[in-house]
């Protein structure tokens, strides 16, 4: 695995104040009034070993999981596009066609099977499960008015079935993100070639930014697959069924409102993207995450993986 690391500008200060040794005497001095769990980023190998050498760390061995592809920015610029798909299939129907067109549902199916298969995967490896989509239940809740209205009434049964098992298995991901049983290693590591974690490995093997994604995705589970595929699934009740456009504003509406959770996620995994790729420190341990840049589809992941997850996106 080729690992990377940068030496953080809020410690460079410090840095320059330490003698450059990699002896544990001088490791353990260096580390005074720093945390001894952090993460540092990094924009070049010659940073990298700049910090192993300022605080006389010592690399791990590790292998990177599929928990270490989290959500990136390639993934949530394929998410706003699903979204902007279902906003201009709701206002390009039409009232007076008597039945939608049926390759409308192609791409969200194809969404839905690759989410399910992606949650089952997740579910089967546990600790090293990956990410997947915490807003997907908005958008099947989306075509599921859309199929009432269209007149497709066995379409719009199995959409709301999807639903409600994307629902519950959203809720399921982020709580087992949350008590640690999925998606806890991020890293897997294998020889600590001597060095001694501050607190055990967990922090190193975790993921830099794995709590910061456990709070993005609750948020977005409460936003979009409780509270606005509700709203999608509570106006089915009022009529509509086989009248195409019927409530196609809504449904536009409700499309469109995901940017507010797409955008600014999209511009926290640019700035992730750009500020260098984490080193993560504990005690005189390091570990050098893989490179986000882009998006982590250069990494040594499995590519039907990394293909699977970002299909429609985040």
């Amino acid at each position: 695995m080729s690992l990377q690391f940068t030496i953080p500008r809020r410690w460079s200060m410090a840095s320059t104040l330490l003698s450059t040794s990699s002896s544990n005497s001088t490791a353990s001095s260096s580390n005074t009034g720093l945390p001894s769990e952090r993460y540092e980023l990094c924009q070049t190998d010659a940073e990298i070993f700049a910090l192993q050498e300022t605080y006389g760390l010592i690399p791990v061995t590790a292998t990177p999981t599929r928990a270490a592809v989290h959500p990136s920015w390639p993934g949530s610029v394929l998410s706003i596009c699903v979204a902007l798909y279902a906003f201009f299939v709701a206002l390009n129907e039409s009232r007076t066609t008597a039945r939608a067109g049926s390759a409308t549902i192609v791409i969200p199916l194809v969404i839905i099977v690759r989410w399910i298969i992606g949650f089952a995967i997740i579910e089967e490896q546990k600790a090293t499960g990956g990410w997947i989509s915490a807003t997907e239940a908005s958008v099947t809740a989306n075509f599921a008015g859309w199929a009432r209205e269209a007149g497709f009434e066995g379409l719009y049964a199995f959409l709301v079935l999807v639903w409600s098992f994307q629902v519950a298995a959203t809720s399921a991901l982020w709580i087992q993100r949350w008590i640690g049983t999925v998606g806890s290693i991020a890293y897997l590591v294998t020889d600590t070639n001597g060095c001694t974690p501050a607190n055990g490995i967990e922090y190193l093997q975790q993921g830099a930014r794995s709590r910061a994604f456990r709070i993005i995705q609750t948020t977005e589970a409460v936003f979009t697959a409780y509270a606005l595929s509700y709203v999608s699934v509570s106006i089915l009740g009022d009529g509509g069924k086989g009248e195409p456009g019927r409530h196609k504003i809504m449904r536009a509406i409700l499309a469109a409102i995901l940017m507010f959770i797409y955008v600014p996620v999209l511009v926290y995994e640019v700035l992730i993207a750009v500020k260098g790729t984490p080193v993560v420190i504990s005690g005189n341990c390091m570990l050098v995450e893989l490179d986000p840049r882009f998006g982590f589809y250069d990494s040594e992941i499995d590519t039907w993986w990394k293909l699977l997850i970002s299909l429609g996106g985040w």
